[in-house]
């Protein structure tokens, strides 16, 4: 019966730490969170609550968070807009609630 309980609790640690770990969605999903994909068409780069993301890239986050959009033309570029649920679609700094997962596009001009 011991063997049980510790061999119990090693799983029930690993699943907790599986749980708290990431933060990039991989498929797993933490109860009340929300998965923000983002797309770049164009020449710039777009960051995350300050961090930059790749193209497609995926974050998670907890559900209703207000998450900052930041977007950046490359040198000689125009920034045209984002597509999604935004809150300022013309505006190269905008945010967006949480409240589902969200896919937004940052579309750059050269």
């Amino acid at each position: 019966m011991q063997k049980f309980k510790v061999s119990l609790l090693v799983v029930v640690v690993i699943l907790v730490a599986g749980l708290t770990m990431g933060c990039e969605y991989n498929g797993f999903r933490v109860p009340g969170t929300q998965v923000l994909t983002v797309e770049v068409e164009g020449e710039g780069t777009v960051q995350v609550d300050g961090s930059e993301v790749e193209d497609r890239g995926t974050s998670m986050h907890d559900e209703f968070d207000l998450v900052s959009l930041d977007a950046e033309p490359a040198a000689g570029g125009e920034f045209i807009g984002w597509e999604g649920d935004v809150e300022n679609h013309e505006s190269e700094s905008t945010w967006i609630i949480m409240d589902e997962d969200q896919q937004v596009t940052a579309t750059f001009a050269d």
